[in-house]
């Protein structure tokens, strides 16, 4: 084949439907690359979200997990605190009861000294009246004394 052969084949089997055929073969192509690119794309944006996503969740862990050992270590806090409270409470109540026997028997001895204060008075009394009886008594002898004795023993008279 020479080169005016070719030309004549050319012009022969290359007509409108030839360039039609072609140009649709061509934009054909040109839409699978189009298409393939863009899911490409998003196929490169979902991973990367995806990545960022799985990161975001493993924070989002690793904060659940610092809170809920921080929330742990409060709750224990809170139950040292009660412990202490509850042997605070026994404390106090123990306390309270001490004072009550206490105060009972400082009221005892209140009254028991109230009682001996009561004996001491009346022996005081008692006492009191026997030395006023023992003064009258020995006034009277004093007097009967001094009538009795004559007269030179009652200061020269």
């Amino acid at each position: 084949m020479t080169g005016s052969d070719l030309r004549d084949h050319i012009k022969r089997d290359f007509n409108l439907n030839t360039v039609v055929a072609l140009v649709g073969f061509l934009s054909l192509f040109a839409t699978i690359i189009s298409v393939w690119t863009g899911i490409q794309f998003r196929q490169t944006k979902m991973e990367e979200w995806q990545q960022s996503h799985m990161e975001f969740h493993a924070q989002l862990k690793a904060d659940s997990s610092s809170l809920r050992a921080s929330y742990d270590a409060q709750l224990n806090n809170m139950r040292t605190q009660l412990s202490e409270l509850d042997n605070i409470t026994y404390r106090i109540t123990s306390n309270e009861k001490s004072i009550e026997a206490m105060d009972t028997r400082i009221s005892r001895i209140s009254e028991s000294y109230t009682n001996q204060l009561g004996d001491v008075r009346s022996q005081l009394a008692n006492i009191s009246t026997q030395l006023a009886l023992a003064n009258q008594s020995l006034l009277r002898v004093e007097k009967s004394d001094l009538k009795n004795t004559p007269n030179e023993y009652r200061g020269g008279q």
